[in-house]
């Protein structure tokens, strides 16, 4: 499979997750010539899931991440913050609000 069919692929994927996000917000998906196909500074994949990438700090100093890697760093950022018991409850809430 092409790249430009991977991608393609994944944006349609992006669209139907936004779609269902929003019906409890009001999202409305990037279009797909806004995607910047960034390198995860954490996993060192193709970011897909996202139009621009996420803040990796602290898992990374510079670049932007995918959403996977996004609740990693933001696990590790609230355990920091607010202890290991309060960082697992905010990032399951992350996750199944706003990714």
């Amino acid at each position: 499979m092409s790249l430009q069919s991977q991608r393609l692929i994944a944006y349609q994927q992006h669209v139907l997750h936004v779609r269902s996000l929003s019906t409890r917000t009001e999202f409305t998906p990037y279009d797909y010539k806004d995607f910047q196909w960034n390198t995860c500074a954490v996993c060192q994949t193709e970011i897909r899931d996202t139009a621009f990438g996420h803040n990796p700090a602290p898992l990374a100093d510079t670049g932007v991440c995918c959403n996977t890697c996004f609740l990693k760093a933001c696990f590790t950022r609230l355990r920091e913050d607010h202890g290991s018991k309060k960082a697992i409850e905010l990032v399951a809430w992350i996750s199944t609000t706003l990714i």
